[in-house]
């Protein structure tokens, strides 16, 4: 059956017989676990032909970005933006991967994004001069709510289902956050850096928020993508806030049986808190404080 399905794929574009393999069949292939790490593929098998070796060198690279601009339905317009995390970035170095490709927002959610979307008030200590500063004092349960809200705006299916103080994994095309794997793979960007961007300790400054350069008394964030961003073009993955991100991928259907987990560090962390490897305790799912904040990730389908 699943030759039969590649089959009217590859008859469908009719680009084989040496010709470049199109995304969406890539994406398919990959995502089925038959593809990983390629520059030709052989489908004289899959056609019944002699062979058919086709490029597939036209796939999306990592750090492709994609801009979004949604109105919501109080005619309010905004705009963010996604970055491609490609799965080929780590095939020469001994790092996990994800399983599948996926997008992950450029940078944190803003407070004005997330007071756009859920018309609840901007983040805590930040008012309209420094609403593109990180949404903070979020809880986990807070993050689902908004990645429901902006996957119904845009019209994708909700990932989550909110069952009272438990969650339950729809899957689909919807925004969620990232799981501890994905934002390790994002944040390295192909590289074996130990925070997002460097693997120099005196670099640091000029890619993350941290507490030897937060100055802003009056504020308990910074300006989002004001640092340099990593290899991918991701900002704020050291620094800035701290991440909610899942422990593990849970299976469709299950409902989340862990709290979640912080990445990133913040804007008073020391360096070796920054670290990618670094990880922390997120608490209760209703834990929020003023470092907390999050991003976002929506899985490739076609």
């Amino acid at each position: 059956m699943r030759k039969d399905i590649t089959k009217k794929l590859l008859m469908r574009e009719k680009r084989y017989l040496g010709r470049m393999l199109s995304f969406d069949i890539i994406e398919f292939l990959c995502r089925d676990g038959l593809i990983r790490s390629y520059d030709t593929i052989d489908f004289s098998n899959v056609l019944g032909i002699k062979k058919t070796n086709i490029n597939t060198t036209n796939r999306i690279a990592s750090g492709f970005k994609e801009e979004k601009t949604l109105q919501t339905k109080e005619g309010v317009i905004v705009e963010f933006n996604m970055v491609y995390c490609d799965l080929q970035a780590f095939d020469d170095i001994d790092t996990p991967m994800p399983k599948y490709p996926f997008w992950i927002g450029e940078t944190e959610v803003s407070s004005w994004l997330y007071r756009s979307i859920t018309n609840q008030p901007l983040g805590w200590g930040i008012d309209e001069e420094k609403k593109f500063y990180p949404m903070n004092l979020i809880s986990l349960n807070g993050a689902i709510d908004f990645c429901n809200k902006l996957s119904e705006l845009e019209g994708f299916d909700p990932y989550y289902e909110i069952q009272g103080n438990a969650t339950k994994i729809l899957g689909g095309n919807g925004y969620r956050l990232p799981y501890q794997i994905e934002w390790e793979y994002a944040a390295r960007a192909g590289t074996k850096n130990k925070w997002a961007g460097t693997n120099d300790a005196s670099l640091i400054g000029y890619y993350a928020w941290y507490k030897d350069n937060h100055k802003d008394q009056w504020a308990p964030t910074d300006p989002i993508a004001t640092k340099k961003p990593n290899e991918w073009g991701i900002y704020d993955m050291s620094g800035n806030v701290e991440e909610w991100c899942h422990v593990d991928q849970d299976k469709i259907g299950h409902i989340i049986q862990t709290n979640g987990i912080l990445k990133g560090g913040n804007y008073e962390s020391s360096i070796d808190a920054l670290a990618i490897s670094k990880t922390n305790s997120g608490g209760r799912k209703d834990y929020a404080t003023a470092w907390i904040g999050f991003r976002i990730v929506r899985n490739v389908l076609f």
